[in-house]
């Protein structure tokens, strides 16, 4: 399984702790957007085979964004659960191959698809990190104004 996640800290999660009760909702806000974003980019990078017999990898991407323990988390997942009943419906018996089918298209660079390329999350999650960067910026501006 693939897993992506924004975890702030430092200026930034001390500015948004000192907004109080809204920086909650303000960062939801913005990384609800984000996961969004990453989720649909990633699932049109995924590597598919339309012919082929191999799982659908791009119908197992998915995102959360989840209140945690002093602040807000957001992840895009590949892999899991979703990839389990395809998989098993090919006969394959070992129960980590959806983590493991998932992990090794997106680090091998090396595999060639009919569509899709590797590193299909990590690409667009680091793509998005400046748009976060500018739409935290625009909040602290605003919440101070």
């Amino acid at each position: 399984m693939i897993r992506c996640t924004v975890k702030m800290d430092g200026d930034l999660l001390r500015e948004l702790q000192n907004l109080g009760a809204a920086a909650k909702p303000r960062a939801k806000k913005i990384l609800s957007a984000m996961v969004f974003g990453v989720v649909v980019e990633a699932r049109r990078l995924a590597p598919d085979d339309p012919t082929g017999a191999t799982p659908d990898l791009r119908e197992s991407i998915r995102g959360a964004v989840k209140n945690s323990r002093g602040g807000v988390r957001g992840s895009v997942i590949a892999g899991g659960i979703p990839l389990d009943a395809k998989l098993a419906a090919e006969h394959r018996k070992n129960p980590a191959a959806s983590e493991i089918y998932a992990v090794v298209q997106h680090e091998d660079t090396t595999l060639r698809h009919a569509r899709g390329q590797a590193n299909f999350v990590g690409q667009p999650f680091m793509e998005m990190l400046p748009w976060v960067a500018e739409e935290f910026d625009k909040e602290l501006l605003s919440a101070r104004a």
